[in-house]
């Protein structure tokens, strides 16, 4: 990823949407582990994981906003994916 981003005129909107959506699944399954995590795991941990997951909630907002800006820019339709 790194690499293409670094090619001259690669950089686009859709190409930044598209790594930003594959960033958002490592990020959705991370935030899953930890909830699973927080409620499953030693006690000993489970607050602190548990502030981890919230922690994690708030990344994923902010990076599903910017795929919406992203898409726009590049002149595609948000969309949103249901379970």
């Amino acid at each position: 990823m790194r690499d293409h981003l670094r090619r001259p005129g690669n950089a686009t909107a859709i190409t930044t949407a598209r790594y930003t959506s594959d960033v958002i699944e490592y990020l959705e399954a991370l935030q899953e582990a930890t909830e699973a995590l927080s409620t499953l795991g030693d006690p000993v941990s489970r607050s602190q994981l548990a502030d981890a997951a919230r922690d994690l909630s708030q990344v994923l907002r902010k990076f599903y906003g910017a795929r919406v800006i992203l898409m726009r820019v590049a002149g595609l339709q948000p969309f949103n994916y249901t379970d």
